[in-house]
């Protein structure tokens, strides 16, 4: 039967821990190869149990290099023979047995001698039953040259080992969020929505990602894939709380469960599409209170449970203490906050786009990379950041901005994967070739609720004036 490529993956995972190996079974992962796990199976012989592609001739080779290298001592190995036993010197001289050759092993008699039966050994080793360390096997392929492949899978110093097919921590799913990740585009020519579909319908069928006619999958069809393959969604929405053309937030108690249920994600208010999505109330957030909170949404209640009681000591009663907690109980006080602040987000999220718009109106002619139009139908612009031309220098903006009294910030100064923690996870520098260069060329601008026209007008004059 022809295995999945998942689970040959996942065997192949299996071997990756192994201390020890047969020369057999070291040859057969050498060359690529699953060893075979039915029993009495000679690999020497034309009696091959894999269905998948078979290179025989380079087990071969892979199996007359290790053994060749075990007989001369340049590897080192415990070397098991088979042996034929005879039960006395007359049965073994009629199987033309050497008298030299026999080596008692029955008991010792009273002179010291052990007596019959006798055994003989073969000569050649059983390449199957002989064993090498990994460690072994990976000094000797160094010392001739051999640093790639399955016996060296955190090799590559190019490539992270979650991202190395050839590593047992290798994760599909996540190789696929990198890489897609790494198609946002240079100057936002396009949206990130269509810079993604194009990567989807170049890439996504050798992650799974693509429909059964052929089309990637939309975001209101995202919640059924991930059931489909049995994958939680969860979902990061500190920054987007907010109307959606012109479709109202609920208030009240069902509004998460509202905003989840609704069948036309398009038109939701936010996209709280997640089995479990977080939101953060950080003051300033488009919903943030007057001090620090957040919240997590989701109509599984038992997760929500779980989230309660972590969120209080673990405690599911008061001193009924189920599961390790943190106290991360949101003040009264800063709950009041919210549920004024929330009936005014509508016009919030509007008083800001119109912000938005008069900065992308004021700056669309300048050296100056705006963002996408379409984002003032559906953002929330949490943030206005824009992109400075390679000819400017940042830094000389940002300074004279301070010295006419306008602040601006960085979002973020450096890409996440080159921050120390990640650093230490193997990613190389260049690894997000986009990420990079957007993190030097990106600088938000001041924008809020209140920011009046007279107030970013200056701001605008003033920003120019500096890159003129």
């Amino acid at each position: 039967m022809i295995q999945s490529e998942e689970h040959l993956f996942s065997l192949f995972d299996l071997w990756q821990v192994c201390e020890e190996l047969s020369v057999v079974d070291a040859a057969l992962l050498f060359v690529g190869e699953l060893p075979s796990s039915e029993d009495g199976l000679n690999v020497d012989s034309d009696n091959w149990a894999h269905s998948i592609d078979f290179n025989k001739e380079g087990y071969l080779a892979a199996k007359t290099a290790f053994s060749s290298a075990i007989r001369s001592g340049r590897l080192k190995a415990t070397v098991r023979h088979d042996c034929r036993t005879y039960d006395n010197w007359s049965e073994a001289q009629a199987a033309g047995e050497e008298r030299e050759n026999l080596v008692a092993i029955g008991e010792i008699d009273s002179f010291g001698n052990r007596k019959a039966p006798y055994a003989v050994l073969n000569k050649e080793p059983n390449w199957r039953k002989t064993t090498i360390l990994v460690e072994d096997l990976k000094t000797w392929l160094k010392s001739r040259g051999v640093k790639s492949g399955f016996f060296f899978p955190e090799d590559d110093p190019d490539v992270p080992e979650y991202l190395n097919k050839n590593h047992p921590r290798y994760s599909r799913k996540l190789a696929a969020a990198v890489n897609a990740w790494m198609e946002v585009t240079e100057a936002r020519k396009s949206s990130p929505k269509e810079a993604l579909k194009k990567w989807l319908i170049e890439n996504g069928s050798q992650y799974g990602l693509i429909n059964d006619d052929g089309n990637p999958i939309e975001a209101k069809q995202l919640k059924a894939f991930c059931y489909e393959h049995n994958l939680i969604l969860i979902e990061d929405n500190a920054q987007g709380l907010g109307r959606i053309n012109n479709s109202p937030i609920p208030t009240g108690e069902n509004t998460c469960c509202w905003l989840r249920q609704k069948e036309d994600y398009t038109n939701a208010s936010s996209s709280l599409l997640g089995d479990i999505t977080t939101t953060s109330f950080f003051p300033t957030k488009p919903l943030g209170c007057f001090g620090d909170g957040g919240a997590v949404c989701s109509t599984n209640k038992e997760w929500i449970a779980k989230a309660r009681t972590i969120a209080r000591h673990g405690q599911g009663k008061k001193y009924d203490y189920q599961r390790r907690g943190i106290n991360s109980r949101l003040d009264t006080i800063q709950a009041g906050v919210l549920e004024v602040k929330l009936k005014h987000l509508d016009n919030f999220v509007e008083q800001t786009r119109a912000i938005a718009q008069r900065y992308m109106e004021a700056l669309q002619d300048s050296k100056l990379i705006l963002p996408n139009a379409s984002l003032l139908e559906t953002s929330t612009f949490h943030q206005f950041t824009l992109l400075l031309d390679e000819s400017i220098d940042r830094e000389t903006v940002r300074h004279e901005l301070i010295k006419r009294g306008i602040a601006s910030a960085l979002y973020y100064p450096e890409p996440l994967h080159l921050n120390k923690f990640y650093k230490k996870q193997g990613i190389q520098r260049a690894s997000f070739d986009n990420s990079e260069k957007l993190s030097r060329q990106m600088l938000s601008l001041p924008i809020y609720p209140y920011l009046t026209e007279d107030e970013q007008s200056y701001i605008i004059r003033n920003l120019l004036d500096i890159i003129k």
